[in-house]
Order: C-alpha cells, then sequence, then structure tokens
C-alpha cells in the first residue's frame, strides 16, 4: 500500500493512511491535527516546506528522512500534489521509501486520489440540491460525513406539477462513496415516482417494486414529507427511520410519525401516514446519526429538551447536528427542518404591501405581530405609530384566531400615507358591533377587540356572512411624508 496524507497549506495533517502511519509508529488518529513537519529530519525541513510551497502551483517532489516514534530513520521520496479548492486549498503527500522492495508510480496514484475525489465531490453536489426555489418554505440542511466527502445520508427538495413539495431524507446501508450512491439511487428513484403523480403513502411500496426491478441491492431508511403550499399542511410517512419532531416556531417539538419497514426489504403495503399543520410550524427530520454516539443513543426527550430554547428563526438543523460532538459520531448525521416563517407575498417588497395566511393558533398572533413589524420598519414608521398599527393587527388577528374558521387571511397595504390593515377568515359569522356602546355578554370578549380597534382606525369596517368575516381599518398618517 503506498503510504499517503493529506495536509493543509501548513502542513498540518488532515488524514493520513495506515500505510503511513505504520511508518512513523502512530496510530492514523494520533496524527491528524499535527504537523508532518515534526517527522522530517530537522535539516529536510526547508526542503520539505519548499516542496510544500511550490505544490500549490505544480507537481513537485522533495527526498528527506521521516523519522518515527523511535527515532528510526526512513529515507523516503515525496511527491506533493495540491487538491481542494481555493477557499481551502490541501496538498496531497505520497511517500516512497527507499527501502521497500518494488518500486512503484506515484503519480497514477495521486491522479486516482484526486479522481475519487472529485467523483465525491460531483456526489456532495448532487445531494445537496438547491432548494431556495421553494416559495415561502424555508429549508435548513446540516450534515456530517463519517468519512471524506458524501455519505450515504442524503435529501431531496423537489417542486411537484400540482403545487406540493416533495421532500425526501435517506440513510442509506453503509458509508463512504458506496453507500452515497446506494443514496443516489434511492433519490432518484424516490422522485421520480413523485414527479409521476405517486400518492405519498404508496411511495415506499413502489419504489422498493422499482429497486428490486433493477437488480440492485440497496437498502436504507427514508422519511418523506408532502407539503401542500398552498393550505399550510404536511403529510410525513417514515419507512424504518427515526422519528420526527414538529411543533410551533416559538414551542416545544414533539415525537411524530410511525416507522414502517425500511426500503430494500420487499414492502408490498402502504406506510401510515401522519398529518402535519406547517403554517407557523417547524418540522426536522434527523437521520439515526445525528443520535448516536458509540457508547450512546441520545433519546428523544433527551433531544426536545437540549433543542427547546432554539429560537423560532434560527437554524434548528445545525443546532440538532451540534447535539453530538463530531469526533464523538458512530455514523454519518444529517438534519433538515422545514419552516414556514410567512406567506410568500411577504416576501416582496414594502411598498408592494403585505399579505399573511394564518392557522388558527394563539402563536399565529405573535408571528403576524414579527412581520408586520419588520415591514413598518422597512417603512420608517415611528414607533408610536408603529405601535396603533400592531395592537389593530394583534386585536384583529386574536379575535379571528379565537372566534374565526380554521384560515385566516392578514393583509396590509399603503393607502398614501394611511395603511389598510383587512382580517379575513371562514368561520360562521358575528353580529357586527356597535361603534358607540362598548360590548357586554357573550360576545364582549371578541367585541372588545373590535371597539379598541374602532378607537385608533377610521374608517372602520365588519362585514359578517354564512361564508366569513373580514374587518378592514384604516390608520391615517401613519407612514412619513416625503
Amino acid at each position: 500500500m503506498i503510504a499517503q496524507a493529506i495536509t493543509d497549506r501548513y502542513g498540518t495533517l488532515r488524514w493520513a493512511n495506515p500505510a503511513l502511519a505504520a511508518r512513523l509508529g502512530r496510530h492514523p488518529r494520533w496524527l491528524v491535527g499535527k504537523p508532518l513537519a515534526v517527522h522530517v529530519a530537522v535539516p529536510d525541513r526547508p526542503a520539505f516546506r519548499r516542496a510544500l510551497s511550490e505544490a500549490f502551483h505544480a507537481h513537485t517532489s522533495c527526498e528527506v528522512v521521516l523519522r518515527d516514534t523511535n527515532q528510526w530513520s526512513h529515507p523516503a521520496q515525496l511527491l506533493l500534489t495540491r487538491l481542494g479548492d481555493d477557499d481551502e486549498p490541501l496538498v496531497h503527500v505520497a511517500a516512497r521509501f527507499h527501502d521497500e522492495a518494488a518500486t512503484f508510480p506515484l503519480l497514477p496514484a495521486v491522479v486516482e486520489l484526486r479522481e475519487h475525489r472529485e467523483r465525491l465531490r460531483e456526489l456532495h453536489a448532487q445531494h445537496h440540491p438547491p432548494h431556495d426555489h421553494v416559495p415561502g418554505l424555508a429549508v435548513d440542511v446540516a450534515d456530517a460525513p463519517l468519512q471524506d466527502g458524501p455519505g450515504g445520508d442524503r435529501y431531496d427538495v423537489q417542486p411537484l406539477d400540482d403545487g406540493s413539495v416533495h421532500v425526501a431524507v435517506i440513510d442509506a446501508t453503509g458509508h463512504g462513496a458506496p453507500a452515497a450512491q446506494a443514496a443516489a439511487e434511492l433519490l432518484y428513484t424516490l422522485r421520480l415516482l413523485a414527479l409521476d403523480g405517486c400518492p405519498l403513502p404508496s411511495l415506499p411500496p413502489r419504489a422498493d417494486e422499482r429497486l428490486r426491478q433493477q437488480g440492485g441491492a440497496v437498502t436504507g431508511t427514508a422519511a418523506l414529507v408532502r407539503v401542500d403550499a398552498e393550505r399550510r399542511k404536511a403529510e410525513l410517512v417514515l419507512a424504518g427511520h427515526p422519528s420526527a419532531f414538529h411543533g410551533p416556531l416559538a414551542g416545544p417539538l414533539l415525537p411524530v410519525g410511525t416507522a414502517g419497514p425500511p426500503l430494500g426489504f420487499g414492502l408490498t403495503a402502504e406506510t401510515g401516514v401522519t398529518p402535519l399543520p406547517m403554517s407557523g410550524h417547524r418540522l426536522l427530520l434527523v437521520t439515526d446519526g445525528v443520535l448516536a454516539t458509540p457508547g450512546a443513543v441520545l433519546d428523544t426527550e433527551e433531544l426536545i429538551r437540549r433543542l427547546a430554547d432554539v429560537p423560532a428563526a434560527a437554524d434548528l438543523a445545525t443546532a440538532a447536528l451540534r447535539l453530538v460532538p463530531d469526533g464523538e459520531r458512530a455514523d454519518d448525521a444529517l438534519a433538515l427542518c422545514l419552516r414556514y416563517l410567512e406567506d410568500p407575498a411577504a416576501t416582496r417588497s414594502p411598498a408592494a404591501g403585505l399579505e399573511l395566511t394564518l392557522a388558527r393558533q394563539a402563536s399565529e398572533v405573535g408571528r403576524a405581530r414579527h412581520v408586520v413589524r419588520d415591514w413598518l420598519r422597512a417603512l420608517h414608521v415611528a414607533d408610536d405609530r408603529a405601535g396603533d398599527v400592531l395592537l389593530v393587527v394583534s386585536e384583529l388577528a386574536t379575535n379571528a384566531v379565537e372566534h374565526g374558521g380554521e384560515t385566516i387571511w392578514l393583509t396590509l397595504r399603503r393607502l398614501g400615507r394611511d395603511v389598510v390593515v383587512e382580517v379575513r377568515d371562514d368561520g360562521p359569522g358575528i353580529q357586527p358591533p356597535d361603534a358607540h356602546v362598548p360590548p357586554v355578554g357573550s360576545e364582549a370578549t371578541r367585541g372588545r377587540g373590535l371597539h379598541v380597534v374602532q378607537q385608533l382606525a377610521d374608517p372602520f369596517v365588519v362585514a359578517s356572512g354564512a361564508t366569513g368575516t373580514a374587518v378592514r381599518a384604516v390608520l391615517s398618517a401613519v407612514l412619513p411624508s416625503d
């Protein structure tokens, strides 16, 4: 075996194979993070450092004496070749020791390693698909392969023709490039079936059937999600995969999903579906490497406790991946978090107005206030007038959440210097309050909120009927004058 290592631009070892480690009398893991130069005889260190610098421009070689832990000398020829890109340049070092009976060409070994690394990079890019093209859907992903390059834990985010979004997290059996290739086959099969209109419950058995037809021996687990972007709901299916975690943006996570059999073992029946609300919620999908160390497994209660303080807008996937330090991992690890922070329309410029779709949940009022506050700040609205608008938004949204239908629509738009706030819901309707009489009795809760709005807005209109309620409030002179 050729003795090989990879160093950074300063000669610090990033990787060493067993052949080099045996020559130096150290375990490969002990060598990582330490300068290779400490094993180079002192008179040869200047030549080694020159070769290291020249390797960034062309293949270079040098003759050095390497010393092991017992200070035995091992004369060798080193061939140094640049790897990596400008952001993180690396150097591959191949060694031919003079006492070896056979000679071998070093350059082909380097070329083979470079081609292997390029293939890994291609696989890495292939399985880190762009996901910023899904309007309104925030997707956070963090992964940590156990070996250099991509492993068997991969993901896919694919918009479908019906407006829904196909999401898959895969944990293919094995490690390294073979597992990455198996994951690619699983992801590609699932994506084709989803694009072909396959219902979510049928995806695992259909994928299993197709994999058998192709004659492969690919196995693994999968967490599959179908997001209804318009209704802001999702469905979850687990095929041998760990539980997912779901909860409001500002609330606790709970384990969700029932795991069916893993992929590649002859699935025939459809897998159970777990429906989930997504508006104002987040859904965390993890592979088992996120939870496992060589000596223990992090249980779901501990994961929930340690993620409880992660803010609503924070990267929950990265926070989950950090639960187990990199040096203690026992497997490839990947975490993916889906979040609906706001409607696609809310990402438009401030001048275009603001539109939000809210679920009938108390946490949605806080989300609405947060988004509206950012919109007002972008328009440079004074704090006192912004407070009036936020109060109106809070009262109208709270009333709609408490007494309206399942879906609530909040709209804000500019009218000269005025701001128009409108809240609609699909509930059974209400009796519009009298503008001059404070509410009492059974309608006091909803009526009191509307009564507060009446004092701040002019005009103020309530339209209610069998198909729902619409409340419009106009706040004058909110926007700064030009």
